[in-house]
């Protein structure tokens, strides 16, 4: 079980969105206070500014990075951030996804655990060799924003579907 008996299904629905108002809420005070200082720098008006996106994290970042005091270890330190966080939820995704195929598709055919999640890797990888070519970035692009929203969709609805197929109206 991944809750107590105690612990409502409620409360958990309120907490998890407004942690993550509260963090994005954040996210955006801290974004457009590095836009803002860099149009300070720059001497230009926010709007000029071409950045959007993305281009947030790996282009606005690091060049505020850039002007504080001690850059190389914020720098550093940053990307560090940015690794972490990377292979962090690659794992989570590739666990999810191995646990689903190997339980209901491949434990009936003789595949172990551990060759299972090596398939799955080495299909995650390949498909990500698409986003290292000369028009990875344009690819990655056009899964962010079409897919992402695409997904979520679907996700969501598969999500209410279990819950109220496997757990029952009354439970939740």
């Amino acid at each position: 079980k991944y809750r107590k008996k105690k612990e409502t299904i409620e409360n958990s629905s309120i907490i998890i969105p407004i942690c993550s108002l509260v963090f994005g809420i954040l996210s955006a005070f801290i974004s457009f206070s590095i836009l803002g200082s860099l149009s300070k720098i720059k001497n230009s008006s926010l709007e000029s500014l071409p950045l959007h996106g993305s281009e947030l994290g790996f282009i606005s970042f690091p060049i505020t990075i850039s002007y504080l005091p001690y850059a190389n270890l914020w720098s550093i330190l940053f990307f560090i951030m940015l690794v972490t966080i990377g292979i962090g939820s690659e794992i989570i995704l590739c666990e999810m996804i191995s646990y689903y195929l190997y339980n209901y598709y491949l434990k009936e055919k003789g595949y172990s655990k551990q060759k299972s999640s090596l398939i799955i890797c080495l299909v995650g990888f390949i498909f990500g060799l698409l986003f290292t070519f000369d028009k990875g970035y344009k690819i990655f692009q056009l899964f962010d924003q079409n897919v992402t929203y695409l997904s979520c969709f679907v996700i969501i609805l598969l999500e209410n579907y279990v819950c109220i197929y496997y757990i029952g109206e009354e439970s939740l």
